[in-house]
């Protein structure tokens, strides 16, 4: 599934960059448009952003209470032919993108009347809305009545069912296996090279049987520790990653 994020920059783009973050952290989207970090440099953007606009399935139009984009003349940015905001909506109703109104803190839809021609339609639509205070909630509602999530899951947050959190305890289980053998390997390795260097078993110069065991046992539990320590921060690593493309 993919989805488009339409804004204007004076109005709502600081909740739009928080929506986009949380719409990306959706593995049931595939792809979310928001374009000054979806169009590259020297691309044609008119053109990229209407090849965008078909190829979603979602069309959120974020609306604030600046969104017409009143000048001091009186008029609007909104019904100028040149306006951005209202070619990606005259073109998601062309294409027949599906639009959601996401009203943002106090935006309300404009009447009809109120709207250029091409773009009048989206005054029948329903929306739903969007606040700082409630971004949470309002998230979770969204998604479910946008994409038809469940809003209580995507409340808790993505978290693994039993079957995930299974695979993940063995694959740490098994790294840290491999660590407590690296940490064995490492023990043998010290204690040769003490016996080649000072010539007498290693547990002679540690002393104390309790010493003794403690260096046995700790050699394989840092080496599982460090091992497991390592995949967590590997696989947080990935996870930004994929958030980010």
């Amino acid at each position: 599934m993919r989805a488009f994020v339409s804004y204007r920059r004076g109005d709502s783009a600081g909740l739009g960059r928080l929506l986009v973050d949380r719409l990306r952290q959706l593995p049931e989207l595939d792809d979310v448009f928001f374009d000054v970090q979806s169009i590259g440099v020297g691309t044609q953007f008119p053109e990229e952003i209407r090849k965008a606009i078909t190829d979603s399935d979602i069309f959120l139009a974020l609306i604030g209470p600046a969104w017409a984009g009143e000048k001091p003349d009186g008029t609007n940015r909104l019904h100028e032919d040149g306006d951005f905001v209202r070619m990606e909506i005259a073109h998601a109703l062309a294409t027949g993108c599906r639009i959601v109104p996401v009203f943002i803190q106090d935006g309300m839809m404009p009447a009809p009347e109120a709207l250029p021609e091409d773009v009048r339609p989206m005054a029948l639509t329903n929306g739903v809305r969007l606040s700082h205070e409630n971004f949470d909630t309002d998230f979770a509602n969204l998604a479910h009545r946008a994409f038809g999530l469940d809003a209580a899951r995507v409340l808790r947050g993505p978290g693994l069912d039993t079957g995930e959190r299974a695979k993940l305890g063995t694959k740490y289980g098994l790294w840290g296996l491999a660590g407590a053998g690296l940490g064995l390997i490492a023990l043998l390795g010290v204690a040769l090279l003490h016996g080649l260097l000072l010539g007498r078993p290693l547990q002679d110069t540690l002393g104390t049987r309790s010493l003794v065991w403690a260096v046995i046992l700790g050699f394989p539990l840092a080496g599982a520790g460090l091992a497991m320590s390592w995949r967590r921060r590997r696989a947080n690593r990935q996870r930004r990653a994929s958030r980010s493309l």
